[in-house]
């Protein structure tokens, strides 16, 4: 799940009040669940995107509503990641087809964990403030544009990703 603030003191109140207190000491996955960010963001100017809803593996949120009753907390996030760069062609057509059944807005990332995918995807909006730019995608008045990168830096982000929680688990032992 992305949280976009539209206000930077209020995110770096969130960060720090409520990401940081729960992130684990390896990997990357906060131990927040959806229902508990759905009930904390309330207290926040901020919108929630599911980010790459239709991934692979654990990261599916379509699977995962499917196999359990979540239609509530699915109809309580406004925008879908519909286009991802890091992920495969298939997974961003089905994102976009579920994203259209449920009426959701779009967006777009490069979910660039290396320097070589960032901007290979982007969100674009006639806006010239954050809550502009928030507030027309909402309105379903922005673009995703981009393209799925190469397996190679597929392979490279996963890479990426691996290589900062060994090094995460390495300063665990020291």
């Amino acid at each position: 799940m992305i949280v976009y603030f539209y206000n930077g003191s209020e995110l770096k109140e969130f960060y720090g009040k409520h990401v940081e207190p729960n992130l684990p000491k390896i990997f990357q996955t906060s131990k927040i669940d959806f229902v508990d960010l759905l009930d904390i963001t309330k207290d926040y100017n901020c919108v929630l995107c599911a980010a790459h809803p239709c991934a692979s593996l654990h990261k599916n949120l379509k699977k995962f509503s499917e196999s359990n009753n979540v239609d509530k907390i699915i109809s309580e996030i406004p925008i879908f990641e519909v286009m991802n760069s890091n992920l495969f062609r298939q997974n961003n057509l089905d994102a976009i087809d579920w994203a259209k059944s449920e009426k959701k807005a779009f967006s777009g990332g490069s979910d660039a964990h290396t320097v070589s995918t960032i901007g290979s995807c982007v969100t674009c909006s006639p806006a010239d403030n954050v809550n502009d730019f928030l507030d027309s995608i909402l309105a379903k008045q922005n673009k995703v544009i981009g393209t799925e990168t190469k397996k190679v830096d597929k392979s490279l982000a996963v890479l990426a990703i691996i290589q900062k929680n060994i090094e995460t688990l390495g300063n665990l032992w020291k």
